[in-house]
């Protein structure tokens, strides 16, 4: 063999051995991408609490609930919408088959919101900085067909600590639910879905870094609490589980390097295209003594 041929097969060499090196660490590079994760949330619960971002969808259909004021003292009965203002915090609670309270507390003492009355007496009128409305009898309400839904546009805090417990401290907590990730597509707008998590017994649910609010519903039916169901994007969630906690507490969930591999069609083409690289450069050292021997 002469030595021109030993140096060109010397190149291709290094050159394959540089490509088998380089295209794993570019795609691990790329499968750090942070890629927008969705989770797809649907529980039972008796507890949900939420601050208000935006106008959007701010407004609550309220039908004929019981008000009561900071005092806890009633101030009438309301039939309309309440337009949540920006920065509120909104807490639904519905323990057992019990009422539903829906109260909102507006950020540093401002204003939780306008009522909007139906009658033509009175359109609009701004609420103090803590209203509470309760719906009664919704047992018997639902088994006539009676529906009672919330609509939820904010960032989500789902779920309680349940620590230590008194007589006077609240009971809601959320019973059971589930946690669906998608993931997108690097370069379409393809979904996938990767991987489900079951939330149980007084776990929580929060989102680390948002990347959008959340959206969804709370609703009364058959069932204990109340049933929520809502999408949020972030860069990841954390389950909580029951106990003491520390800032390491919990444990995170999102897209897995996996998930990333098995579905989307851009990290498939790179995987073969390595799998196709490392083939070639095992054979071809087999492939050039084969040729060595026979000349």
């Amino acid at each position: 063999m002469s030595k021109k041929k030993k140096n060109k097969r010397r190149v291709l060499k290094w050159i394959l051995l540089v490509l088998i090196f380089m295209l794993p660490i570019c795609l691990i590079i790329l499968l750090s991408i942070p890629i927008a994760t969705t989770f797809n949330l649907s529980v039972n619960t008796e507890l949900l609490e939420y601050e208000v971002t935006d106008q959007v969808n701010s407004e609550l259909p309220i039908k004929h609930a019981v008000m009561y004021n900071s005092d806890t003292d009633s101030i009438g009965v309301f039939y309309g919408t309440f337009k949540l203002a920006v920065g509120s915090t909104v807490n639904i609670q519905r323990i057992g088959f019990g009422p539903i309270s829906i109260r909102i507390e507006g950020k540093n003492g401002q204003s939780a919101g306008n009522f909007k009355y139906l009658s033509d007496e009175q359109r609009s009128k701004p609420a103090s900085d803590f209203i509470e409305f309760v719906y009664n009898n919704i047992e018997s309400n639902v088994l006539e067909g009676v529906s009672y839904i919330v609509p939820i546009t904010g960032n989500v805090e789902l779920g309680r600590n349940v620590s230590f417990e008194t007589l006077s401290s609240p009971t809601a907590l959320l019973r059971k639910g589930r946690v669906v990730v998608i993931g997108k597509s690097l370069l379409s707008n393809d979904y996938y879905k990767s991987a489900t998590h079951e939330l149980n017994i007084g776990d929580e649910f929060r989102i680390v870094e948002p990347q959008s609010k959340a959206y969804g519903f709370a609703t009364v039916n058959e069932n204990v609490g109340m049933t929520v169901a809502y999408k949020v994007i972030g860069k990841e969630g954390r389950i909580l589980t029951p106990g003491p906690r520390d800032e390491n507490s919990g444990y995170p969930i999102a897209l897995s390097y996996l998930s990333k591999i098995e579905n989307d069609s851009f990290f498939k083409g790179i995987s073969l295209c390595i799998a196709l690289l490392i083939s070639l450069a095992t054979l071809i050292p087999f492939i050039a003594d084969f040729y060595k021997t026979k000349t």
